[in-house]
């Protein structure tokens, strides 16, 4: 065989040879990774109500049911009693939909000078919440400071109280009337829908952060933010909801989710040769108490219309793909997880 041929065969066994070592194997066409934030949407937001205000019944709740939003209420029970025994119902058939989430707020709003008062004003609040909401004692419940009152304690005395009565402190807001300039806003009588979802829902949306708002009195009591307002902007966190742009969460969801989110490792992922692949989740938080589902992200085939993600020896379950990629839910707790095509 001339010289000329051997060049050309050796080339044309070259080419397929090296189209084949530049094709990417399954193993690394396959990722997974976790989502930021529930349902990978792309920022946070959490709506705070504060002191158990008469206008939040009114104005509020019915709107955040209807909306399918959540919001969180941080109350002071003390409120309820003597001739106000009549609220404690109210907010004990409110907080039976899972939108109403109830938050300590300390038992009278009356502040606290010292570590014993501190402990006393915790504990009653959260005796009367747990018995109201029906949680366990294990349960995780958010913590807020109460404002304009006597507060003496440092950070250092709080914690360890918070820590045996399984609450967590709140994103602090930023200051009344100060919002458009911090990380968390505050309605309380400054904002209008335009201020409230420039300053929140946009940012956390932009960002990829978590915001909150903080609202006292809607369409009455004090500080008050217009009911007409505020059912715009739940009807727009609604929105942005469906359409995957913001999660709206209670407080001490987004409290969790950070916590599993940031305390979480995915390892030995590998493909499969059909395009799916197989991994192990190890989450350090314990699941007794950290329990809202993580949100995972893997690619997949673009030819694939629909997946099977296999929690080993737990559950199955069907997704849609999207792209080629899949966007899923698993419990926040270790597992080894495979992915494999449903048609």
């Amino acid at each position: 065989m001339k010289k000329t041929s051997l060049c050309l065969a050796f080339l044309a066994m070259s080419i397929p040879l090296l189209h084949a070592q530049n094709t990417p194997s399954p193993e690394t066409e396959f990722k997974v990774s976790i989502a930021r934030w529930s349902n990978n949407a792309k920022g946070a937001v959490s709506l705070y109500y504060d002191d158990g205000c008469p206008s939040h019944q009114e104005f509020v709740i019915p709107v955040l049911i209807r909306h399918h939003i959540p919001g969180t209420f941080y109350v002071n029970p003390n409120n309820w009693t003597g001739t106000n025994s009549w609220l404690a119902l109210k907010w004990q058939e409110s907080a039976k939909n899972p939108e109403i989430v109830l938050g300590n707020h300390t038992w009278s709003h009356s502040g606290a000078k010292t570590v014993d008062e501190l402990k006393e004003q915790i504990a009653k609040a959260d005796k009367a919440i747990r018995e109201m909401a029906g949680l366990k004692p294990a349960d995780l419940v958010s913590f807020a400071i109460p404002g304009g009152v006597p507060w003496k304690i440092s950070d250092q005395e709080l914690q360890p109280v918070l820590k045996e009565f399984n609450s967590v402190l709140r994103a602090q807001w930023a200051g009344m009337g100060n919002g458009k300039n911090s990380p968390q806003a505050s309605a309380g009588g400054f904002f209008t829908y335009e201020e409230a979802a420039n300053a929140t829902l946009n940012r956390a949306e932009k960002e990829g952060s978590w915001k909150s708002i903080l609202f006292h009195g809607v369409g009455g009591d004090w500080f008050a933010f217009s009911a007409a307002d505020h059912e715009r902007l739940i009807a727009d966190c609604a929105k942005r909801m469906a359409e995957g742009r913001v999660w709206v969460a209670a407080t001490i969801d987004v409290q969790k989710y950070i916590a599993e989110r940031d305390n979480a490792v995915l390892s030995a992922i590998h493909g499969n040769n059909d395009g799916g692949g197989e991994f192990h989740l190890d989450v350090k938080t314990d699941p007794a108490q950290y329990d809202v589902p993580l949100t995972l992200v893997a690619t997949v085939p673009f030819s694939w219309q629909s997946a099977k993600v296999i929690v080993i020896g737990g559950t199955e379950k069907k997704v849609v793909v999207k792209s080629g990629r899949i966007v899923f839910d698993v419990p926040p707790k270790g597992a080894n997880i495979s992915i494999v095509k449903d048609r």
